[in-house]
């Protein structure tokens, strides 16, 4: 009962003053706002970073077998077939959930130098497999599945590299783009499609089975492995590695080597985690600011309240009573602030979903994380005030 009292009394002294209790809780709002949107867009980027490469939830139980072909074999064959995935299914059941033959046609992100209208640059490479749906082509046309077989030397660019270094489009196509000391013809240009957001730093595209890369390694198709819980997906990727070495139905035309994607991707995320928090916790400098606001209207709270608080005094109350009545207007005024703030940050995240290619997250602790801040900086702001407000001399107070 005399909390409820406490917290009506706090209620009505915010209420005495209300444009100096909304501003002072603006620097709450927009911190708090800012800290839920960023940790909401970080959520989301990496969630569509799972899903595209379609790892399992945790990131841990997934490993990629590739297999590199020998010089001189030719590259219309298939590295890995239905034998392969057979014969590991039965030898490893009771270590694999789910094992596939990576169809994805783009090998994304590869960053390598080459030469652009007698200018020497850096570029963004995909490999195709052949005929592509993953991006709309805007001038000319496609590579086809007949330029991979045949070995033809062909490429695409971007539209924006094209506007960049042809001032139009159509006036690249049939130039030259020389990539890795290899020549191709450009025969159209692309743009991304909505939605493919881990490619779209991707300016220029090759066919994969032409593709030679400055190291002279010769690529060929992979295999995607699903672990059951609870394996070692290092010791048994290597033996299912070591397996298809000595059965593996293109054995004699090159070597398979394995990727623990998992163990990448947790790389991945501890780094993307520590960005996000380090820009969280610049976000949060305006939170600092605030709480400096909180005290100094505390302060003047204190001090335009003197007598009120000799009159308490002189009917009974404790230091701790007094301490705890200003303590809770601070934390009611910053609360307030803070899930004012979660409102407007929760708005402005699903206004950036609507016109980003990924979903942006918020979660439970992004509204707990509002909640503990706002309570937190209303502690830590206001607990000098108040017991500034608990060490008055009943005296003085009532002079």
């Amino acid at each position: 009962m005399i909390f409820f009292e406490l917290v009506k009394t706090a209620w009505q002294s915010l209420k005495t003053n209300p444009k100096r209790s909304l501003l002072t809780m603006v620097g709450i709002v927009i911190g708090v706002s800012a800290v839920i949107t960023i940790m909401s867009l970080g959520n989301g980027i990496k969630n569509k970073m799972l899903s595209q490469f379609h790892f399992t939830a945790d990131g841990n139980m997934t490993a990629q077998i590739d297999f590199h072909q020998n010089d001189g074999v030719s590259m219309g064959k298939q590295a890995f077939n239905d034998v392969d995935i057979n014969l590991i299914k039965s030898h490893f059941a009771k270590d694999i959930q789910k094992v596939k033959i990576d169809h994805s046609d783009m090998s994304s992100g590869i960053n390598l130098y080459g030469n652009l209208g007698n200018r020497n640059k850096l570029f963004s490479v995909g490999l195709v497999k052949g005929h592509s749906t993953k991006y709309d082509i805007v001038n000319g046309h496609n590579i086809t599945n007949k330029d991979n077989t045949n070995g033809r030397p062909v490429a695409l660019i971007s539209k924006h590299l094209a506007q960049k270094d042809y001032g139009n489009g159509q006036h690249a196509i049939g130039t030259s783009i020389e990539i890795s000391h290899q020549t191709y013809e450009i025969v159209g240009t692309f743009d991304h499609r909505q939605g493919n957001f881990l490619d779209s730093e991707v300016n220029v595209i090759l066919p994969k089975t032409v593709f030679t890369a400055s190291d002279g390694a010769k690529k060929g198709d992979s295999l995607r492995i699903i672990f059951k819980k609870h394996r070692d997906v290092q010791t048994v990727a290597k033996k299912i590695t070591s397996f298809l070495k000595k059965h593996g139905q293109s054995k004699h035309d090159g070597n398979y080597t394995f990727i623990n994607i998992g163990k990448e991707l947790r790389r991945i995320k501890i780094m993307f985690n520590a960005l996000t928090y380090f820009i969280s916790a610049i976000a949060a400098i305006s939170l600092f600011i605030a709480g400096i606001g909180v005290m100094n209207m505390m302060y003047i709270s204190v001090s335009e309240r003197t007598q009120e608080i000799g009159i308490r005094l002189a009917m009974g109350a404790k230091p701790w009573n007094i301490t705890r009545q200003f303590l809770l207007e601070a934390v009611m005024l910053t609360l307030s602030g803070g899930l004012i703030g979660f409102l407007f940050g929760w708005g402005l995240v699903n206004m950036i979903s609507t016109l980003s290619p990924f979903k942006a997250t918020v979660t439970l602790g992004s509204f707990l994380l509002a909640v503990g801040i706002s309570s937190a900086v209303g502690i830590v702001f206001g607990i000098l005030p108040a017991r500034q407000a608990a060490g008055k001399n009943l005296i003085d107070t009532l002079r």
